[in-house]
């Protein structure tokens, strides 16, 4: 066997290998894992369960009386058992990527805020800060909120965002195109453009049966961005001259919104 012939071997042999302990560690947790001071590491769920459950059973408490007699009390005596409440598939689905290990980031918008950041940057050659963009998870969904939502038997879409460097125009261009994106919803666009501000709001005829304006929401936050404007209830804009206040102004559209919603 020649040298080539080798190596391509030893090259199937790694790649062999690689895919076994891959299909293994799909099944079974990975080296070092413990839960609750049991070793995991090499067995399976059902494994890990049948451990659990069996260390469970020699659990014993012994109690030295005064008289130097001894008591004990079993783990039956005291209804101690196994919990089956699905956290050992939740280890081993965040082993395999399919879970986050915190998911805390995502529910409360940080992943998706510091992503945004990042691809604004790249977009605009300019270097932006994640902690100055306005961010808001799920975390803030109230039971109440849900049952609203219930009661008025469909949900509205809110899209509120800033674009750097885009006249009127090409707001209401761009609010157009997230229209037919987002279907039915409520869309509040601002830019900063020249030192000036232009806001664009565009609802859609289901939003507006349940209570949006469009033209209410601009009179609602220009004022942030040192402006004024209004319009129909389908579609309004305004002009403003101060940018700086562009990020209050997305703030307020969700409050500005719910008023408005019957």
């Amino acid at each position: 066997m020649n040298k080539q012939k080798k190596i391509g071997l030893a090259v199937l042999v790694v790649i062999l290998l690689y895919a076994a302990i891959s299909v293994f560690f799909q099944y079974h947790y990975f080296i070092g894992t413990k839960v609750n001071g049991y070793s995991c590491g090499f067995r399976s769920v059902s494994k890990t369960k049948e451990l659990i459950k069996e260390d469970i059973k020699a659990y014993k408490i012994t109690i030295k009386e005064r008289n130097k007699k001894k008591e004990s009390i079993s783990f039956s005596q005291v209804n101690l058992a196994f919990k089956d409440d699905g956290k050992l598939e939740k280890i081993k689905a965040q082993q395999k990527g399919y879970a986050e290990a915190d998911p805390t980031a995502d529910v409360g918008g940080a992943d998706a805020c510091r992503k945004i950041a990042i691809l604004s940057s790249l977009a605009y050659g300019k270097f932006l800060n994640y902690e100055d963009i306005y961010t808001e998870g799920i975390t803030k969904i109230t039971p109440a909120d849900m049952e609203y939502a219930k009661e008025l038997g469909m949900t509205i879409k809110l899209l509120a965002t800033s674009v750097d460097g885009v006249d009127m125009n090409g707001l209401r261009d761009l609010g157009d195109s997230l229209k037919e994106k987002l279907g039915e919803g409520v869309i509040v666009l601002a830019s900063s453009n020249e030192g000036k501000v232009n806001l664009v709001a565009m609802a859609t005829d289901a939003a507006i049966k349940s209570g949006a304006h469009a033209g209410n929401l601009i009179k609602a936050i220009a004022s942030k961005v040192g402006g004024g404007g209004g319009g129909r209830p389908n579609m309004a804009q305004a002009g403003g001259k101060n940018p700086a206040g562009i990020p209050d102004a997305i703030a307020s559209v969700k409050d500005a919104l719910s008023g408005m919603i019957k």
